[in-house]
């Protein structure tokens, strides 16, 4: 049964075509999952430097206070490390936790420079510190969540 050329070119122009439309379609959908993963992972990231950079404040602020125990004259320059923490929240906090960081940041330096009441109010500005801190995390990660970026596990 002899066909003709127009009867060959229908189907076959059928078929690129269908392959263009599913390779488009493939494509779109593959870049809308790359782009919802990339920002899924930016927030994952930020989340864990936001983490990692309240513990180190915590640590330092800890250790300074367990360090001004002992009695013995501390240097100003002890305070370096803390202090850099401090610096590097202030700029991506909001205004509770720096608040409440600064206000760490001022008990420490009372007890390091041997001023009374130095641990009791410490310990108060590091629970205000740690309420706000979490409060901070659960709002980025409620934000996330609201734009379908984080499921909580």
């Amino acid at each position: 049964m002899p066909t003709d050329f127009p009867s060959l070119l229908i189907p076959i122009l059928a078929t690129l075509v269908g392959a263009v439309v599913a390779g488009y379609a493939s494509f779109l959908a593959g870049r809308g999952m790359r782009s919802h993963d990339w920002k899924l992972s930016l927030i994952r990231e930020k989340l864990l430097d936001y983490r990692q950079l309240y513990a180190r404040f915590l640590a330092e602020g800890d250790r300074l206070m367990l360090l001004s125990a002992d009695g013995t004259k501390r240097s100003v320059e002890e305070l370096g490390p803390l202090f850099s923490s401090f610096s590097e929240l202030s700029l991506v906090a909001t205004d509770a936790v720096s608040k409440s960081a600064a206000r760490m940041c001022e008990c420490v330096l009372n007890s390091v420079s041997q001023k009374p009441d130095g641990e009791g109010e410490y310990f108060a500005a590091k629970g205000d510190f740690l309420r706000a801190a979490r409060e901070e995390i659960a709002s980025m990660e409620a934000s996330a969540q609201k734009h379908g970026f984080w499921n909580r596990r």
